[in-house]
């Protein structure tokens, strides 16, 4: 047999997909994987609404999720188009949050591993924040506000971009998550109380207060 015929019957295994008694071919997920680097963005975005479709169901992670998730935060690496970058940003938070397909031990294994992929790469959504469209700054925040595990770099990382960020609706998106996230991390009230009494903008302030509120 020769290696094409092997690679072939590698990829060419059916496997059952979410729970809803359908099946995918394990080729279908290796080509939507190669699509992501397509110079159409048309192909870009439909690749990127099946691999979710592949890796979640109503809230349920499968075990796809861990083996896609890399790709997707490599293609964060090299996305161009904002509004593709802020889809797998949120993709991504699902992955971080979904619950596993089952209790079973295999079932929490791949959750688990999912949930690590998403979380070891804080420094690809940190580096986002410098992005030049506040939706991918929005989106990279949001993202970084499930990643707990690192709260304490986070926090310092919002607080220092805060003081340089010019949109207000990007600087509301950082207190708002500061506040989701201050129950892992040293946040004092002061800061949200310096922003509250500023001359910032309703929304930021508003954020600061249920910053103060969440404390």
């Amino acid at each position: 047999m020769n290696r094409t015929t092997d690679r072939q019957l590698t990829v060419s295994v059916k496997f059952p997909h979410n729970g809803r008694g359908e099946f995918f071919w394990l080729e279908d997920i290796v080509n939507d994987i190669r699509h992501l680097a397509s110079d159409n963005k048309e192909i870009r975005k439909k690749a990127l609404w099946d691999l979710y479709d592949l890796c979640c169901h109503q809230g349920n992670l499968y075990w796809q999720a861990a083996f896609v998730a890399p790709f997707l935060i490599e293609r964060l690496r090299h996305e161009l188009e904002p509004d593709l970058l802020d889809r797998i940003l949120g993709d991504l938070v699902h992955l971080a949050t979904g619950e596993p397909s089952g209790d079973t031990s295999e079932e929490l294994y791949w959750a688990r591993g999912t949930y690590g992929q998403v979380y070891k790469e804080i420094d690809v959504y940190l580096d986002l924040l410098e992005h030049s469209s506040s939706q991918v700054r929005i989106a990279a925040i949001y993202t970084l506000a499930f990643c707990k595990r690192d709260a304490a770099i986070i926090c310092t990382k919002f607080c220092k971009h805060f003081r340089n960020e010019s949109e207000e609706m990007v600087r509301a998106t950082i207190m708002f998550c500061l506040a989701f996230i201050s129950d892992s991390t040293p946040v004092y009230p002061a800061f949200f109380e310096e922003i509250l009494n500023s001359d910032d903008a309703d929304i930021v302030k508003l954020a600061a207060a249920n910053g103060i509120f969440c404390w």
